[in-house]
């Protein structure tokens, strides 16, 4: 009809995204390997991370890397039985011996920042040997991968996302937790927090995101020279005076000492993540407090809660 509407793109997955697209036309503009006359594709990584309490007592923790293909589709990615989630690798806890190497080297055991300074320096040297020189190579020039359609294409390793919870997120873009920017994709301030979902908010995060640059680069370097050549402490009044404007924290990231010269910008995989943000964060903290709410207006007010339970079509009454 005459008031057909234009067609709409609809983005499903993460091979139709906006980032996917961005890596592939990117690819295609660069300069071919000499003599190469194969196609070139993009191989879509996704990681996640997440520090796991291995039982309700004791101190035993877990604290696995995985990967999954964002060339798959996401049903896919989802069913345990398709194995599409690889564990590629476990990152260690500082070992029981700190405390006395520390002690050992200045007299006296280490302070609470000392600790976190020496986490963000082990999470990122254990990233370091993840992006080694053959991730580089994959990175930069790519695979030669036969295909089940029989043709042979070259493949390029691109990192799309990186999904964890806040205190990790913390840790990859090697930022201060809770600092003044609290937030590890823009530069918004705590007092600005206020604003969230305005208008003037989102535009400000759009203005003021974070770049991997040089600036940076050189900041957190110059901090470092404070700290490991002039001896000064992780939260000495020279490093602050680099560092707390934007809440970064004196650890060269691995993600950027390695893929910068690519043009990654690292805070940009940092996506959102519904899981910790929402399903087990606000989300349920609000229902708990509505469901104590309830109790406290009388418990018959449950049940009548109970009685609207919708069930799904694969559960059995």
């Amino acid at each position: 009809s005459s008031s057909e509407e234009p067609p709409k793109r609809v983005v499903d997955d993460i091979y139709n995204s906006d980032a996917m697209l961005r890596e592939y036309e990117g690819l295609q503009r660069s300069p071919r390997e000499p003599g190469c006359p194969f196609e070139r594709v993009i191989l879509a990584l996704q990681f996640w991370s997440d520090a796991t309490q291995l039982a309700n007592f004791g101190s035993a923790k877990l604290w696995p890397v995985y990967m999954y293909f964002g060339n798959q589709p996401k049903w896919a990615r989802s069913r345990p039985d398709m194995h599409a989630c690889h564990d590629i690798a476990h990152i260690p806890s500082l070992p029981d011996s700190f405390q006395d190497f520390i002690c050992e080297q200045r007299g006296f055991p280490a302070d609470a920042r000392l600790k976190t300074h020496c986490r963000h320096e082990l999470f990122h040297a254990v990233w370091r040997v993840l992006l080694d020189e053959k991730f580089i190579k994959a990175y930069k020039h790519g695979i030669l991968i036969k295909f089940p359609d029989g043709n042979v294409r070259r493949v390029y390793l691109r990192i799309i996302t990186y999904s964890a919870d806040y205190p990790e997120k913390v840790l990859i873009a090697t930022i201060r937790n809770l600092g003044t920017c609290l937030c590890p994709r823009c530069l918004v301030q705590r007092h600005q927090i206020r604003k969230l979902g305005l208008q003037v908010d989102a535009k400000f995060r759009k203005s003021h995101r974070r770049f991997d640059d040089d600036n940076r680069r050189y900041l957190v370097n110059k901090a470092r020279h404070f700290i490991y050549e002039r001896r000064k402490g992780v939260t000495s009044t020279w490093v602050q005076a680099l560092l707390r404007s934007t809440s970064l924290v004196p650890t060269i990231n691995a993600f950027s000492s390695c893929l910068s010269n690519f043009g990654f910008n690292y805070f940009d995989m940092l996506c959102s993540d519904f899981m910790h943000e929402f399903e087990l964060g606000e989300w349920k903290t609000l229902l708990t407090h509505l469901i104590r709410m309830l109790f406290a207006l009388g418990e018959d007010r449950i049940s009548r809660l109970d009685e609207r339970l919708a069930p799904s079509a694969s559960r059995k009454e």
